[in-house]
């Protein structure tokens, strides 16, 4: 017997008739299975369930369950943040009486240190206590009214503190002892030049001490005794000048120990407010300006003259300075 061609679109089974003599010409697949129906049904279950899990519609499937789930979640999430438009509950009685109380301990004790207190005792806060809107604006009002009162007394005692403490005042002989002193201490200091030196300085500016304290004065007579015991030959002169080398090469002659201190005002980066000063304060109106022990000699002029007679080394030595000392090294310059 020949046996079936059988290809890719030959049907696995045909269409079974009722009449058991009957069958189709076409070639049948041969099934383990006697009964043809029972194949059948089973060929059928076997397709849908395959169709049914087919990739693409179990992809779609998966969309849509996706789907559902996030407007699901999205509504839950709005219900649970939308808030009922309703006005905030009032504020209990309870509450808003112990704020009064409380606004008005602040009150009466604001009075009492303002000197003002009510013949009564009582505050007027608590005058409206039965309107509850009133009384909670007065009571942040009076609150917020006591806190700044207390603190712009505080800051006027402070202030009243500092103003009964007031500043020494340097004498002519002083300032100018102060302003050398800071000079010479360190070459970097420099005088502000929004000083005006036609007006007395302002101690704090050339004083490394409290100068509202009650030992400020003694202190002034301490650093001006200890300034010119350091320095007692003290000149102020200029770089570029002719008379100024001519009192620098007097100086030099003595040999003095310690060395004169120099300081050239024209090459300094406050010469427009160190001049001007040294002007107020000497009643020189040229450098070179000569200062022996604090005391103001004078010019090249006065310089020549003290020389010659013998004065100059005198007052020298008066002055704690020691003639032919050292070998010169043209004086210590600032």
């Amino acid at each position: 017997m020949p046996l079936p061609r059988i290809n890719s679109r030959t049907p696995l089974v045909n269409e079974v008739s009722d009449d058991k003599h009957t069958a189709s010409n076409s070639p049948v697949l041969p099934l383990h299975n006697d009964s043809p129906k029972t194949s059948l049904r089973f060929l059928s279950s076997m397709n849908i369930t395959l169709s049914t899990f087919s990739p693409r519609k179990s992809r779609h499937r998966t969309a849509f369950l996706a789907l559902i789930a996030l407007v699901l979640l999205s509504t839950y999430a709005i219900c649970l943040n939308v808030q009922p438009f309703s006005q905030s509950p009032a504020v209990p009685s309870s509450q808003l009486s112990s704020a009064d109380r409380i606004a008005a301990a602040l009150e009466n004790l604001r009075k009492s240190r303002l000197g003002d207190v009510n013949p009564n005792g009582v505050s007027p806060v608590l005058e409206d206590d039965n309107d509850d809107t009133k009384d909670g604006v007065s009571a942040s009002s009076s609150s917020s009214s006591w806190w700044s009162s207390s603190s712009s007394s505080s800051g006027s005692n402070r202030g009243s503190s500092g103003s009964s403490r007031e500043q020494i005042k340097l004498s002519e002989a002083e300032e100018l002892a102060a302003v050398s002193s800071f000079l010479a201490s360190l070459p970097q200091n420099v005088l502000p030049p929004h000083v005006d030196p036609s007006l007395p300085l302002d101690p704090q500016l050339i004083l490394d001490f409290d100068t509202t304290s009650s030992r400020a004065h003694d202190e002034v007579q301490t650093l001006v005794n200890d300034v010119w015991a350091r320095n007692p030959v003290f000149l102020y002169a200029k770089h570029f000048s002719a008379t100024s080398r001519e009192a620098k090469s007097i100086l030099s002659g003595y040999n003095l120990r310690p060395e004169p201190t120099i300081i050239d005002v024209d090459v300094r980066d406050d010469a427009d407010v160190l001049g001007p000063l040294l002007t107020r304060l000497t009643h020189l109106d040229d450098l070179p300006v000569l200062l022996i022990g604090g005391k103001v000699i004078g010019g090249i002029e006065e310089m020549r003259l003290a020389r010659a007679s013998g004065e100059l080394k005198e007052l020298i030595q008066e002055a704690g300075g020691i003639v032919d000392g050292k070998k010169p090294k043209g004086g210590r310059k600032h």
